[in-house]
């Protein structure tokens, strides 16, 4: 077993893909060929986009060997269709937490038995959505449906290791391996900074220790980790000056002859309807807006992709974006983007 702290971005998804496709093919042909064994390998994911994301990366790694079939399972899709494929059998499951438990509850046909491989992605957001109790009844169920003489790998992924964190690993790992494959602590400055003037540009902070999480000890504070290349900085304002101060920054970076991307991210789905209904009917020829659901994000000349906060960890970044907003507002200030 192993417990992997990596910064989002790193990818760690190959990490743990390509040995657990490894593991599974050197179980012989027999053995991934017989559907009526089952799933051998779940992969568990906090959100839609990743798993989605997720899928395509095993999909593709599997491709070379038809015998390994893949399959998802998340909210949102017919339960009908999902109990179908794994009436067939489905070797690799990519899903969300509370979706596979519901399956492993109600579908018979969902065999859990010869399960190989257990990855917990993303283990830091998993628990604060609150999948704590489901994650243990996942486990529970598997070590209960388990078959003699079968040993399961379990992998737990994290961008943070917070004291939540520490309690699933210990609940799903047995003497793991430990890996630490952070950046440096992301640094952020603890002074108040004023609203830069028109036409200004954000500033870089000052290093400063992160507080201390809620509801956790001072030695126990978690800090962020981020690609060395990401500078970050931050703006306050007040709340009826955010959206103003927003369309302003958007607007001289996107006026001008050169190509501009810019990726926002905001609290809740009506407010990136909201954003993308305000910059579509803009008079702004070089700038296009773009709202990302599920798929792809593909900017032209200028273009403005709109997110939930929700989908952070799973819209597909490509080179060309130059700047990632987070608003947030006061309820919002302590979230991770």
């Amino acid at each position: 077993d192993a417990l992997i702290r990596s910064p989002t971005g790193s990818g760690k998804t190959l990490a743990y893909a390509v040995p657990a496709v490894e593991k599974l093919l050197q179980l012989g042909e027999e053995q991934i060929a017989c559907r009526s064994a089952g799933t051998l390998a779940l992969v568990l994911l906090p959100t839609r986009e990743l798993v989605v994301q997720t899928h395509e990366v095993l999909e593709r790694l599997c491709r070379p060997f038809p015998r390994l079939v893949t399959s998802t399972l998340m909210g949102g899709e017919r339960r009908k269709a999902e109990k179908a494929r794994l009436r067939k059998g489905v070797a690799v499951l990519v899903g969300t937490p509370g979706r596979l438990c519901d399956h492993l509850k109600s579908t018979a046909a969902f065999v859990t038995s010869q399960c190989r491989v257990l990855v917990l992605d993303e283990a830091d957001m998993l628990m604060q959505m609150g999948f704590a109790k489901t994650l243990s009844a996942i486990i529970e169920a598997l070590d209960k449906h388990a078959a003699r003489g079968v040993h399961r790998q379990c992998v737990l992924l994290s961008a943070t290791i917070s004291p939540a964190v520490r309690e699933l690993a210990g609940l799903s790992l047995r003497e793991p391996v430990t890996v630490n494959l952070s950046a440096e602590p992301a640094m952020l400055d603890s002074a108040p900074t004023e609203a830069p003037n028109e036409g200004a540009d954000l500033k870089p902070p000052q290093p400063f220790a992160c507080p201390p999480a809620v509801g956790s000890d001072a030695d126990e504070a978690e800090t962020l980790a981020t690609p060395r290349q990401l500078q970050q900085s931050y703006v306050v304002l007040p709340t009826k000056a955010r959206l103003t101060a927003l369309a302003a920054f958007i607007r001289s970076r996107c006026s001008d002859a050169r190509k501009c991307k810019l990726l926002v991210f905001l609290s809740s789905c009506d407010g990136v309807d909201f954003l993308y209904e305000l910059l579509s009917r803009g008079r702004w020829p070089q700038l296009q807006a773009a709202k990302e659901a599920s798929g792809h994000a593909r900017p032209s000349p200028s273009t403005v992709v709109a997110a939930a906060a929700a989908a952070a960890r799973g819209v597909p970044v490509r080179r060309e974006m130059e700047w990632a907003f987070r608003l947030l507002d006061e309820q919002g200030g302590a979230e991770q983007g």
